[in-house]
C-alpha cells in the first residue's frame, strides 16, 4: 500500500504539482479516495492489485507513449467508479472524478495544462472497449487494461473467479452466458486482442487460448 501511495505521489510531482500545503492535501485527498475505491469489499478483481499490474506494464511501455504520466493519470482513475449492476457507465462517471482531481490541481499549479483533461477522458472511455481507437496511446491504454486476458491459464482463472465474485448477483448461466457474449462480440470487432504491436507479441497467442477455453466451456 506505502509503495503504491508514493506512486501516486510521485506522479503528481512529475506533472507538475508543487510542494504549496493546499496543493499536497489535494494529492493526499485523492490518494485516500483512490484507495478507498479500490480496496472496498465488492472490488475482487478491479483493485489496487489490477492498478499495480497495469502501472507495471505501463513502466515497460513508456518509451512507446507520447503521454506516458498523462496515460498513467488516467490508468489511476479508469476503474474508480465500478458498478456490476446494469444501465451504469463507469468508465463515464469515472472520468468525471478524473477531471474533477484534474481541474482542482490546475487551479493551484500554473506549471499544469488543460490539455491534460481531454487526453484523460479519452483514455478512460477507451478502455469501454467498444471500438477500436485511432489515437495509439488510446490503444496502448486498452492493451494495459487487457493484459491479464494473456496471463498463464490459472492466473486467468483466478482472474475469472474474482471477477465472478463481484457479479454475485447474478446466477453462474447468467455471469457464464454475459461473458461469452461480451468476448464474443468484441473479438468479432477486431482483427486481433491486441492492437500495438508489443502486446501482441508479448500476449496474444496466451490469450486467444484462454479466450477460446472460456467461449467453449460452459
Amino acid at each position: 500500500m506505502n509503495a503504491t501511495k508514493e506512486r501516486w505521489i510521485t506522479l503528481c510531482k512529475r506533472i507538475g504539482v508543487d510542494d504549496n500545503p493546499n496543493n499536497q492535501l489535494t494529492v493526499w485527498r485523492d490518494w485516500d479516495e483512490l484507495r478507498i475505491a479500490y480496496t472496498g469489499s465488492d472490488r475482487h478483481y478491479h483493485n489496487l492489485g489490477h492498478i499495480s499490474d497495469g502501472l507495471k506494464e505501463l513502466d515497460e511501455i513508456r518509451h512507446l507513449t507520447k503521454n506516458p504520466d498523462t496515460l498513467e493519470f488516467a490508468w489511476w482513475w479508469h476503474d474508480f467508479i465500478y458498478k456490476t449492476t446494469q444501465n451504469h457507465n463507469n468508465e463515464g462517471d469515472s472520468s468525471i472524478h478524473a477531471v474533477k482531481s484534474l481541474s482542482q490541481l490546475l487551479s493551484c499549479n500554473h506549471s499544469l495544462t488543460a490539455s491534460l483533461i481531454p487526453k484523460v477522458i479519452r483514455f478512460i472511455l477507451a478502455t469501454k472497449h467498444d471500438c477500436v481507437p485511432q489515437s495509439a496511446d488510446s490503444r496502448l491504454m486498452i492493451d494495459i487494461d487487457l493484459s491479464s486476458l494473456g496471463t498463464l491459464p490459472a492466473i486467468f482463472n483466478i482472474n475469472t473467479a474474482n471477477i465472478r465474485k463481484e457479479y454475485s448477483h447474478v446466477s453462474d448461466d447468467d455471469f457464464a452466458k454475459g461473458r461469452i457474449e461480451f468476448f464474443k462480440k468484441f473479438l468479432e470487432s477486431r482483427p486481433s486482442i491486441y492492437l500495438t504491436e508489443y502486446f501482441k507479441n508479448k500476449y496474444e497467442a496466451q490469450a486467444q487460448e484462454n479466450l477460446g477455453r472460456l467461449l467453449t466451456t460452459r
